[in-house]
């Protein structure tokens, strides 16, 4: 297909608007990352390769060894700032686990 179209100012820069059959085409929309490759010829605009979102770990690799003193359950319990703290005992009762050491109120 080809289109005959001009180039217009836009600011300081030149602009070429995508319009009608010239954006439905490649199926181009407003946001899309786009790669243009310039050349003494021209413009070679295409869409840009989506990156996919990948995590170096798993939920399991981040939950492995997770205990509530180590999620830190107290600020998870204590909802209400003006209530008085949970003891490390209230949450270890609260969540059916046994603390790893001896654990102080200092340490909360």
């Amino acid at each position: 297909m080809q289109v005959r179209t001009r180039i217009k100012k836009w600011g300081n820069g030149l602009a070429l608007r995508l319009s009608g059959s010239m954006a439905a085409v490649p199926n181009f929309n407003a946001g899309d990352p786009i790669v243009v490759e310039v050349s003494e010829q021209g413009l070679l605009v295409r869409h840009a390769e989506r990156l996919s979102k990948t995590f170096p770990y798993t939920e399991a690799e981040l939950l492995e060894g997770l205990t509530p003193y180590t999620a830190h359950a107290d600020a998870i319990f204590a909802v209400d700032p003006g209530a008085a703290p949970f003891s490390s005992e209230d949450v270890y009762r609260a969540l059916g686990d046994q603390p790893r050491r001896s654990v102080g109120e200092d340490d909360w």
